[in-house]
């Protein structure tokens, strides 16, 4: 009996000791920026029980390339010239690029997951992932409100309706410019449509009938998907909301300052 106590404590400690080689072998290879042996070792976790583990390693190696990603996207969406093309919509093509790198990270890795940790554990990443989402997407839209001058947009519009009418029964304020209304109208327009595409391309992973892990039903997995949408986004609706301005101004009141 003390035989056998003392090999299963000797397996524990070698177990642990293997966790511990790998989980050094992964940092090395996350800085060293070396994908190949990344991926060979995040299989490596779930055939030492440490699953948990695994995927929120993987989760921060991923959302750290995210990261570097969006911020260089930012860097030269603040560098576009002024006579470029694409300048009236370049802060809605940085956030299109953020939505599509997330969903080409879900796309390429969610087999691997699933292959080596099971079916539902991408619901164990993608959170991770948002939260990224929304620390990213919350940078883009500052800049956006700060260089399109939301601010100043939305206090002319206050003025308009609160200041006083002059002799002639018009209001003494700045008119908006109608041509510069316009595009950035249309390029609040573009993000909000880019944001509900990514978040239906998210509920469908998270939901899909084909993710569901043995021993668990379609029902539970669908609730969780759908709890699990809401709260992360959150912090990006929140934002989308204080741009739209509908509600609190809406479309039609712009027409009023023109």
């Amino acid at each position: 009996c003390t035989s056998v106590t003392n090999s299963s404590t000797l397996l524990e400690e070698a177990a642990t000791r293997l966790g511990q080689v790998v989980t050094a072998k992964f940092d090395e290879a996350v800085r060293s920026q070396d994908l190949a042996s990344v991926e060979r070792f995040f299989k490596i976790f779930p055939l030492l029980g440490l699953h948990d583990q695994g995927l929120a390693k993987f989760s921060h190696y991923l959302c750290s390339k995210l990261q570097e990603t969006a911020q260089k996207n930012l860097k030269t969406a603040l560098e576009t010239k002024l006579t470029d093309k694409r300048t009236s919509v370049i802060y809605a093509d940085t956030l299109t690029l953020l939505f599509e790198g997330i969903a080409r990270v879900v796309e390429i890795h969610q087999p691997l997951i699933e292959t080596y940790y099971g079916l539902g554990r991408l619901i164990s990443i993608i959170p991770h992932l948002q939260r990224e989402c929304d620390r990213q997407t919350k940078k883009v839209l500052a800049e956006f409100s700060k260089h399109r001058q939301l601010d100043h947009k939305l206090q002319q519009v206050d003025d308009y309706y609160r200041g006083p009418v002059g002799v002639y029964g018009k209001h003494p304020v700045d008119k908006l410019d109608p041509k510069e209304l316009d595009l950035f109208l249309g390029e609040l327009t573009i993000m909000h449509s880019r944001a509900e595409l990514y978040v239906r391309f998210v509920r469908r992973r998270v939901m899909d009938p084909g993710s569901v892990p043995p021993g668990r039903s379609l029902v539970n997995v669908r609730r969780e998907g759908s709890v699990l949408v809401v709260i992360w986004s959150k912090t990006s609706h929140s934002l989308w909301t204080g741009l739209s301005m509908t509600g609190r101004l809406g479309f039609k009141s712009w027409s009023g300052v023109i």
